[in-house]
Formats: structure tokens, C-alpha cells, sequence
């Protein structure tokens, strides 16, 4: 997702409300893949994580959603807002 558009449209408040619902999230758009699971919160990416990222460097905050992954067991993990395509990409049942 485009990471000034998450800002202005307070996406962050707005997932961070549906804490502990069961999501689907399509990662990379219809080409990528899904992860279902319980939708654990979302924060700030750190300035570290940032530039591990090949030096990416921002001006406003990258966002990384956790969720305990349904697998063959439950798997904690944290996907970056920039591989999900759009906000209706993060479906909540």
C-alpha cells in the first residue's frame, strides 16, 4: 500500500480496532498468496527494519501487520504494508 495514503486515511487506528478477528490477507495482489490467521495488531516498522530493506528509507511511517498465522501449526507473522496491494487486500470474518 502506497504509505502516504495509509497515513492520511488512518488505516493503522483503523485494523488496530479489529484486534484478535480472524483475517485473510492477500499478499503481492492476485499473483502473490494468501495468509489466513488471527489479526494480532499493527505498529511502525523501526528505523533498523527500514534499512535492512536495502537502505529504503521513508518520510512516513511503513507499517507491518502481525497475525498468527493458520499452518500446519500457528506460525506468529509480520507482513509489511508495502506487499499489500490495497486495504480491501486485509478481509476480516
Amino acid at each position: 500500500m502506497n504509505p502516504i495514503e495509509f497515513q492520511e486515511k488512518a488505516y493503522a487506528d483503523m485494523l488496530n480496532s479489529k484486534r484478535e478477528r480472524m483475517c485473510r490477507v492477500q499478499v503481492l495482489g492476485h499473483r502473490g498468496f494468501s495468509v489466513k490467521g488471527m489479526f494480532l495488531g499493527i505498529s511502525p516498522c523501526s528505523d533498523k527494519e527500514l534499512t535492512d530493506m536495502a537502505g529504503f528509507v521513508a518520510d512516513v511511517p511503513i507499517y507491518k501487520i502481525a497475525i498468527m498465522a493458520e499452518r500446519e501449526r500457528l506460525t506468529p507473522m509480520w507482513i509489511n504494508t508495502l506487499l499489500i496491494e490495497h486495504i480491501d487486500d486485509i478481509e476480516f470474518v
